[in-house]
């Protein structure tokens, strides 16, 4: 959620008629924390790392300046922050199938179990 607050702050506010003033606050640190992570690039530019690949210029970072184990972490911390918003997107296409294309096409009416056992199918095949 650090690297998409606003999808659990819209969240939070379809539950809620107004939203909570610690709600705020933490989407205005967890803000605050963005703009530090987008500053790790201008990092990368005043330590004179130099890449072809640009995706690749805050890893090399990482790994040039700081010590193996906080680097692995930060690198792991990356590829969690970049698998988050796949994992969403595969559970909303299971979600959305029946409703969507199964409903719209086949036209065949599925009771709630079966329509969660197809979501479940097309969430594991995705």
């Amino acid at each position: 959620m650090l690297f998409y607050p606003h999808t659990f702050h819209r969240h939070a506010q379809r539950f809620e008629c107004e939203c909570h003033p610690a709600q705020c606050c933490a989407h205005a640190r967890i803000q605050l924390l963005l703009g530090l992570i987008a500053l790790l690039g201008l990092m990368a530019l005043a330590a004179d790392i130099q890449s072809k690949d640009t995706s690749a210029v805050v890893p090399l970072l990482f790994l040039r300046m700081f010590p193996e184990w906080f680097a692995g972490f930060c690198l792991a911390a990356i590829g969690i922050g970049a698998l988050v918003p796949a994992a969403i997107m595969s559970i909303a296409t299971a979600n959305l199938f029946h409703p969507q294309l199964w409903g719209e096409f086949v036209r065949t009416p599925l009771t709630p179990p079966e329509e969660a056992r197809m979501a479940k199918l097309v969430f594991t095949r995705h």
